[in-house]
């Protein structure tokens, strides 16, 4: 009896070892599912990465990601005992969670790159009377200006020195920025430069056009901005009355996390609330204002 015992435990382990190795062949195969979803989630990651010149590796900032999930996974339980509806939500937000706030940096840059594009049209075009070589132009600003278009700057100013044109280097900075304003001032820049045309004079109309622009557009966020803090308080009292009820009214807990039609409720509460901020967001978005 103890050699079969023996036996069956040492061929459980052979195979255990076996499925451990054929996991971890199946994993690093190159056309591996895990391998492709890693290979995507990469290519997401470096876009933000490299417009915000976060030297984080992809890697770092995905075992952050899974910290996140752990500790949005570990309240639920805590706080809500494991139930599957409150799992799900700690799912969600721990996935969801760290990229929306990583492309929160990604705004908040891109909108102090709008307010600044207005006083570097007018560098520019000042330094551009003083000399006529936008090299030295584009120099001055990365070198006086503050962040982040004077990082931006340095960056085309860096890659010239390096080998590449000019216009190469202008033309990344409008893909790497996805700005308008900054898409329409590398377009003049250029054009300029090959037609040997009066630069300065369109830069100021540009930058003119900027400002009104981007004043009306922070106007529009200014008026939204109480009406998405009011919203996101509202949206606060969800889970605080949910954990309110756990903890002062735990027969009504009971029934809602025990009973089929309390579960159905809480359901049907959060795809509510989702829905609702989805709609929010839409409506309170300046862009569609």
């Amino acid at each position: 009896m103890d050699l079969l015992r023996l036996v069956g435990t040492a061929l459980g382990a052979i195979a255990a070892a076996a499925g451990v190795l054929a996991f971890d062949a199946w994993i690093h195969s190159k056309d591996s599912i895990p391998q492709q979803l890693w290979a995507a989630y990469v290519r997401w990651y470096r876009e933000p990465a490299e417009y915000l010149l976060d030297r984080t590796p992809a890697k770092t900032f995905a075992i952050y990601h899974a910290l996140q999930l752990l500790a949005c996974l570990l309240i639920a339980v805590v706080v809500f005992g494991g139930h599957p509806i409150a799992l799900v939500g700690a799912l969600a937000a721990g996935i969801l969670g760290p990229p929306y706030l990583y492309l929160r940096r990604v705004e908040k840059r891109r909108e102090a790159l709008q307010q600044q594009i207005d006083p570097a049209l007018q560098f520019i075009a000042n330094a551009l009377q003083v000399t006529p070589n936008l090299e030295e132009a584009l120099s001055m600003v990365a070198e006086h200006m503050k962040p982040p278009i004077s990082e931006e700057v340095s960056r085309v100013v860096t890659a010239y020195r390096l080998g590449q044109t000019l216009d190469d280097g202008l033309q990344d900075m409008a893909a790497r920025c996805n700005d308008p304003f900054i898409t329409a001032m590398v377009i003049a820049l250029i054009i300029g430069k090959r037609t040997g045309g009066n630069i300065s004079a369109t830069l100021r109309r540009i930058a003119h056009a900027t400002r009104e622009a981007v004043r009306v557009e922070l106007e529009l966020r200014t008026k939204t901005k109480g009406q998405r803090g009011q919203f996101y308080l509202i949206l606060f009292l969800y889970p605080v009355g949910l954990v309110s009820i756990k903890q002062f009214l735990p027969q009504v807990w009971d029934v809602l996390t025990n009973s089929y039609a309390g579960k159905l409720t809480l359901l049907f509460s959060m795809m509510a609330v989702a829905g609702a901020i989805y709609w929010a967001r839409k409506i309170l978005n300046p862009k569609n204002l």
